[in-house]
């Protein structure tokens, strides 16, 4: 029985339909027909020429960026189409030339053009692409031509055209030359290693009057002790004003005693004269300047004798001041005490011995690079070599210490007088307000 049922169950399997699977339906593909092309053939436009613009319309699109622009800058001038941005954060100042590229070049200074307009700017300095100025307003600042790329090229360029202009004979044989164009002292220079020109341009200032520089009082006095044929030097770091303050002397005596018989030796032409007096200069360019002190005291027979600056002349100077002339001179030294140590040294003597009258000048500088120039002092050594302040000593101290210490020295004869101490310090007294101009 278990058989049948076993049997009987797998015939009704057998006979069971089975399920249909479906099968993925086939998508046929449409063919797309591919369109045609439609081409159609256009009319030529016509060529238009586009006109560049004008130098007058590129020149009023940058003024009037400048003036959106104006408020990123701390000041903005302008001077002769010239336009100048200062930055004082930075310390940056962009200036734009606003001018055609022929122009530039034709210029003697070049793009330099732009410094020498600008009157507060009294020095600049160029090392190869790089160029620094000096504002006597704002201090210290670098430049930045903004329309103008000023090159390597561009540079050894000006500086050879400007050295040209100055009649100045720059070569690898003589690669720094010192000379005077358009109101400024140039120093052009050849880095013979480096390959790259360098230029220190510094304007020529107005010589100030010897008043302005000391009080009346202490003027007087020591135009008084130049004519009693003391010596005197004028001390100070460089850059300081001891030529300033020498050539402010010098107008100061031509203006009270215009037929003084002066004698100038320098190895460049620093001091400044006005024409009509008898001033004699020599610059040592092809003589020593030992050769040259010696032939102006023989020959020239000077009431003052001027050395621009003493360096090795130590020996020829100690001559003339024992002979008695009356000698002015200046040395470059950072204090009186460091020049008595130093002079002392050169001359295996006491330097107080050999200089009477020591003019301190001093330079001071601010945060922003600005200078300011003044007389310090005036030491007023005496025949012990005790020094003294000029300023404050009193009338009948100072007279006292002229006539006991220095009595044998008879002062300078000129303008057919012939003047004592106390005379010829009352006649200076009276005239030190004349002056003459450069």
């Amino acid at each position: 029985m278990s058989e049948f049922l076993r049997g009987f169950e797998e015939y009704v399997e057998k006979k069971k339909p089975r399920e249909k699977t479906e099968k993925p339906k086939r998508v046929k593909k449409k063919r797309v027909k591919e369109k045609k092309k439609i081409e159609v053939k256009l009319p030529k436009l016509p060529r238009f020429k586009v006109k560049k613009p004008s130098f007058t319309q590129v020149k009023q699109v940058m003024q009037k960026q400048l003036r959106q622009q104006e408020y990123q800058y701390d000041h903005v001038e302008h001077h002769d189409n010239y336009t100048y941005a200062y930055d004082l954060k930075n310390r940056v100042l962009y200036i734009w030339l606003g001018k055609d590229r022929k122009e530039v070049e034709e210029s003697t200074w070049g793009v330099l053009e732009a410094l020498r307009k600008v009157p507060s700017i009294f020095e600049f300095h160029v090392v190869g692409e790089h160029v620094s100025v000096f504002d006597e307003r704002f201090g210290q600042f670098s430049v930045r031509f903004v329309d103008y790329n000023f090159s390597r090229e561009e540079s050894d360029f000006t500086v050879n055209n400007v050295a040209i202009a100055a009649k100045l004979n720059l070569s690898e044989r003589s690669p720094i030359v010192v000379g005077d164009l358009d109101e400024f002292r140039v120093v052009c220079k050849k880095d013979l290693v480096g390959k790259i020109s360098q230029l220190v341009a510094t304007r020529v200032r107005k010589i100030p009057d010897l008043t302005e520089l000391l009080r009346l009082q202490t003027a007087a006095r020591f135009l008084t002790c130049i004519l009693t044929r003391l010596p005197v030097v004028f001390i100070g770091e460089p850059g300081s004003g001891k030529t300033t303050a020498l050539n402010s002397s010098l107008l100061k005596l031509l203006a009270i005693f215009p037929k003084l018989n002066v004698s100038v030796v320098e190895t460049g032409a620093e001091l400044r004269f006005p024409t009509g007096f008898n001033v004699h200069r020599t610059v040592c360019t092809y003589i020593s300047t030992e050769e040259a002190l010696r032939k102006a005291f023989t020959s020239e027979r000077p009431d003052v004798l001027v050395l621009g600056e003493l360096t090795d002349e130590v020996d020829i100077w100690m001559n003339f001041v024992r002979s008695g002339q009356a000698c002015l001179t200046t040395f470059h030294s950072p204090d009186p005490q460091a020049f008595v140590r130093h002079i002392s040294m050169k001359m295996n003597a006491n330097a107080l011995d050999f200089f009477k009258l020591i003019v301190h000048c001093s330079k001071t500088t601010d945060d922003l690079g600005r200078r300011f120039y003044a007389v310090r002092a005036v030491y007023f050594i005496d025949a012990r070599n005790n020094p003294h302040l000029l300023s404050e000593l009193s009338e009948e101290e100072f007279l006292k210490i002229l006539e006991e210490d220095y009595g044998k020295r008879t002062p300078v004869v000129s303008a057919n007088r012939l003047f004592d101490k106390y005379s010829l310090y009352m006649y200076i007294k009276a005239n030190i307000s004349k002056s003459i101009s450069v």
